[in-house]
């Protein structure tokens, strides 16, 4: 028998995939990795129950592969048009999460770089990447992913921790 319920894929903000299942009652049960369904729904169900499952697997798949690239990122010496990164990078419904938790630079004018997390205000906040009070820095012209060679010795070390 193949009833109606609802399934809601999600990735929540801590990194983690998540499904919520929510049957007829309206109430929504949330599992995690290996996406378990609820007590009787598979056999209220059938196989809509693991259509929501390899969807989810394939949210986890898809965000540890972003994730893999990501890090690939710390072995090139890349930049990007502000916009372009922002676009591609930091809102990015999938790799956007992962971008704003991995401090990134900015070319300053004078030739320096400045290391910082990726802020809400479209700048970047230098203090959880250098240790200084707050200093955020406007839209600059290219962003890339902090390198320690490049970085001052601190902002490496917040980098290689990243």
């Amino acid at each position: 028998m193949n009833l109606f319920y609802r399934s809601v894929v999600a990735l929540d903000g801590t990194g983690a995939v998540t499904a919520d299942w929510i049957d007829t009652d309206g109430i929504p049960i949330r599992t995690r990795s290996p996406f378990r369904s609820p007590n009787g729904f598979k056999a209220r169900h059938g196989e809509q129950v693991d259509t929501t499952r390899r969807l989810a697997k394939s949210g986890e798949a898809t965000l540890s592969s972003e994730r893999l690239r990501l890090g690939a990122l710390l072995t090139e010496d890349r930049t990007w048009p502000y916009a372009e990164w922002a676009r591609h990078y930091r809102d990015h419904p999938i790799t956007g999460l992962l971008t704003r938790g991995t401090v990134w630079e900015h070319h300053n004018p004078d030739g320096s770089w400045t290391a910082g997390l990726p802020a809400a205000d479209r700048g970047l906040d230098t203090r959880a990447a250098v240790g200084r009070g707050p200093c955020r820095h406007p839209r600059p012209a290219l962003a890339c992913r902090s390198r320690p060679r490049r970085t001052a010795a601190g902002a490496g070390r917040a980098a290689e921790e990243s």
